[in-house]
Order: structure tokens, then sequence, then C-alpha cells
């Protein structure tokens, strides 16, 4: 399930903490799936932001919490449109000049190539989703 947010709305209401960022982002995720039906208490992030393949992440066993909040900050700056028009799901760092290189390499869940990064999760989900995309009815 694609899981859309806004990641300025999520990086202001997390003040800063990565836990509080991956519990707000977490609550979103289970208002989306599991309690659309329920009234919960919680601060709408809805947004243009995306993920392909949310779940793994909230997994804190995947890696350091730091690198997963990284891996988030950066897919959340992808263009959906360019997704959906060209089925690109890295992101283009010639668009972000400021970005610390050395960190994006550091990160077990993001890969660099050809002025790209790539996602882990994204890139596994969207290969298996083109993989059955004739048997199933997908994004």
């Amino acid at each position: 399930m694609t899981l859309f947010f806004d990641i300025v709305k999520l990086e202001t209401e997390s003040k800063g903490s990565d836990a509080l960022f991956m519990a707000i982002l977490e609550d979103h995720y289970n208002v989306k799936t599991y309690n659309r039906l329920q009234k919960i208490n919680y601060k709408s992030i809805n947004g243009r932001s995306w993920l392909l393949n949310p779940l793994p992440l909230f997994d804190k066993k995947i890696a350091d919490i730091s690198y997963i909040v990284q891996y988030i900050k950066l897919a959340g700056r992808r263009n959906y449109q360019i997704f959906k028009a060209y089925n690109i799901i890295t992101l283009d760092i010639s668009f972000y000049p400021n970005l610390i290189l050395n960190t994006i390499k550091n990160n077990p869940l993001l890969t660099l190539s050809n002025n790209n990064i790539h996602f882990k999760f994204e890139d596994i989900f969207f290969e298996a989703k083109l993989l059955n995309k004739g048997k199933n009815k997908w994004l």
C-alpha cells in the first residue's frame, strides 16, 4: 500500500526526534490501513510525500533508527507524478546540491548510483510488482 504523508509536517511535528518521527509516521500508517473507521486523536500529516513499501521501515531491527529516518526524509522528497508517469522511484540528487553524500553512502538502506538515490525497500517492492503486473492489478 502506498502511504502518502507530508514530509515537512512530519519533520515539524517530530521536533528533531527520530523516535517521535517514526512514532508519528507509524500512527499515520495505522490510521490509513487499520483504523479508518475509528475516531483517533492524532495530528494529520496527509500530503504528497509517498512510500511504496512503508511496512518494513517500522521494524526497528532492520537498521539504526537514524538510517530509517534518513531513508524516509529522502524518499519524501520524490515527486509522485514523476513516478506515475515514468515509473521512477529514485531521487535525483542533482536537484539537491546540499546533500551530504557520505551520509547517504553509509546508509545500508540507500544506494547511490548515476546521480540517483535508490531506496532498498522501494526497489524490492517495485520489482516484485513489475514481475506480477500481468497477474494482479497494482498501485
